[in-house]
């Protein structure tokens, strides 16, 4: 049984296009989300902690992604949906590693309202952007 993951996170790193073996286009690219929540105390919110993913992303959702993210430009932020494949392991000094690999079926990113990406897989692509505060959260209830 495979796990299922959708959010949002900032690409770190732009995407570069590659060719597979057999000519087919793919990219890899990393990207962090962060789990953040409201102190019932406070009510200040606040960071939990940060979660790095690696995208791997296939054939034209892969060139469209790379087409249409800017050169240079940081913290892009994208939607995303795929397959979680996670790893774990010892490091030298003893401490546990992981790592969150996720095939995607779904990616768009969220900075345009005329990208659309992709229709493959689970989830239709957004036609429109989800607005967002200042701090890059959705505002839920506009449109």
């Amino acid at each position: 049984m495979s796990t299922r993951v959708e959010t949002t996170a900032n690409l770190i790193k732009m995407p570069e296009l590659e060719q597979s073996k057999t000519g087919k286009p793919y990219a890899r690219v990393r990207a962090l989300h962060t789990v953040r929540a409201r102190n019932t105390s406070t009510g200040e919110w606040g960071d939990l902690e940060t979660i790095a993913y690696d995208l791997v992303v296939f054939g034209q959702d892969a060139e469209g992604l790379c087409r249409t993210a800017p050169s240079g430009r940081k913290n892009l932020r994208v939607r995303f949906a795929g397959r979680l494949e996670v790893e774990v392991w010892q490091r030298e000094d003893g401490t546990t590693g992981r790592s969150n690999k996720v095939v995607t079926d779904y990616i768009a990113p969220m900075w345009t309202q005329d990208l659309q990406l992709s229709t493959r897989g689970g989830a239709p692509a957004p036609t429109a952007p989800t607005p967002v505060d200042e701090d890059g959260w959705p505002i839920h209830g506009q449109a």
